[in-house]
């Protein structure tokens, strides 16, 4: 798995953490320290990645910190991808993300809230979008499916994810 930048070579959390959040860095800074916090794999590391979820100055850069969240695996960022899958008005891209992060750190915590999601079968938000109103997508819920199977994959004694069968 290539990341598409190289990682920072500063292992300074903080100095990362700075970098990762300031909207005025170039998107390759900003991308090489996300992906060197990730390496660094420390709780603080973590912790700083996980603030990039608030980052609103970009959806896609949102949706990329959950996706490292989930490489991460770490239970430290449980918080804050609960926070961003919680919110209604966030971009189903990010919320997706946030579903399946949560699903590849698989703990009890993380199956439990899924399961809230997946069961919810009438889903009664509603996002404003411009002149009309839109029913809240399925696409948050059916992640949640998918994470809960990654979940238990994560928490089983399989190989592989998938089976395939001739």
């Amino acid at each position: 798995n290539l990341d598409p930048t190289a990682s920072a070579s500063s292992d300074n959390v903080q100095e990362l953490g700075n970098i990762l959040l300031d909207p005025a860095q170039t998107l390759w800074d900003r991308y090489s320290a996300m992906f060197k916090l990730r390496n660094i794999n420390t709780d603080a590391s973590i912790k700083a990645l996980a603030q990039g979820l608030y980052c609103e100055d970009s959806a896609l850069f949102r949706h990329e910190v959950a996706y490292v969240l989930g490489q991460a695996q770490s239970p430290v960022a449980i918080k804050e991808l609960k926070d961003r899958l919680a919110l209604p008005s966030e971009n189903s891209m990010v919320r997706h993300e946030c579903a399946e992060a949560l699903g590849a750190i698989a703990t009890n915590e993380c199956t439990s809230l899924l399961q809230e999601y997946v069961k919810d079968k009438e889903v009664h938000l509603f996002v404003h979008c411009k002149v009309r109103f839109i029913p809240f997508q399925r696409v948050v819920r059916e992640s949640c499916e998918v994470a809960l199977d990654m979940a238990d994959y994560e928490n089983s004694d399989e190989l592989q994810y998938a089976k395939v069968t001739a």
